[in-house]
C-alpha cells in the first residue's frame, strides 16, 4: 500500500512523540515510585509532557492543513469558487491560493496546534495523576493495573508485528 505524502509526515512524526512522551511518563513513575519509598506525599502536579512542534517543520503543519482545513475548504469547493473569481489568471490564482495556504498554516501553528497540545497535556497530566493516586493509595492495586496494562500493550503489538503478518499468508 502505498502512502501518500501527508500520512507519511503525521505516521513519522506521531512515532517519535510516543516514545518521547512515554520515556517520559516512565521516568516519571520511576521517580514517583522512589518517592513513595522515600515517605513523600501524595500531590497532584500538572505536567506538560508534549511540546509544540517549531514553526520550522513546515512539513507537519503543512501536512496537518492538508488533512484538515484544506480538505474541509476543499470539499466546500473553495478551490473552485476561487478559480472562478481569477479566471484564465492562473498565476493570480495560484498566488492567491499560496497566500491562503500560508495563512491556514499559521491558524495552525498559533491556534488549533496549541489547543490540541494543551488538550493532550491536560489529559496526560490527569491520567498520570491518577496513576500516582493508585501507587499512594494501594501499591498492590498500582503494580496489578500496571502489569495488566503492560500485558495488554505487549499482546497487542505482539499480535500486530507478528501474528498479523502470519495471517495475511494465509
Amino acid at each position: 500500500m502505498r502512502y501518500s505524502w501527508h500520512k507519511r509526515v503525521l505516521s513519522e512524526y506521531s512515532r517519535s512523540t510516543v516514545a518521547s512522551v512515554s520515556a517520559t511518563l516512565g521516568v516519571l513513575m520511576v521517580l514517583s515510585v522512589a518517592q513513595l519509598l522515600n515517605g513523600g506525599v501524595f500531590e497532584w502536579e500538572k505536567i506538560a509532557p508534549i511540546d509544540q512542534p517549531d514553526i520550522l517543520v513546515r512539513f507537519l503543519y503543512s501536512a496537518l492543513t492538508f488533512v484538515s482545513i484544506g480538505a474541509i475548504l476543499y470539499n466546500l469547493r473553495f478551490y473552485q469558487f476561487l478559480s472562478l473569481l481569477f479566471g484564465s489568471d492562473r498565476r493570480g490564482y495560484r498566488e492567491a491560493k499560496g497566500i491562503i495556504w500560508a495563512g491556514l498554516i499559521l491558524i495552525m501553528y498559533f491556534v488549533i496546534v496549541p489547543f490540541v497540545v494543551e488538550v493532550m497535556n491536560t489529559t496526560v497530566s490527569f491520567l498520570y495523576n491518577i496513576a500516582l493516586l493508585f501507587l499512594y493509595v494501594s501499591p498492590v492495586v498500582f503494580v496489578t493495573f500496571f502489569a495488566v496494562t503492560a500485558l495488554a500493550i505487549y499482546r497487542r503489538l505482539y499480535w500486530q508485528k507478528v501474528v498479523g503478518p502470519l495471517s495475511r499468508l494465509e
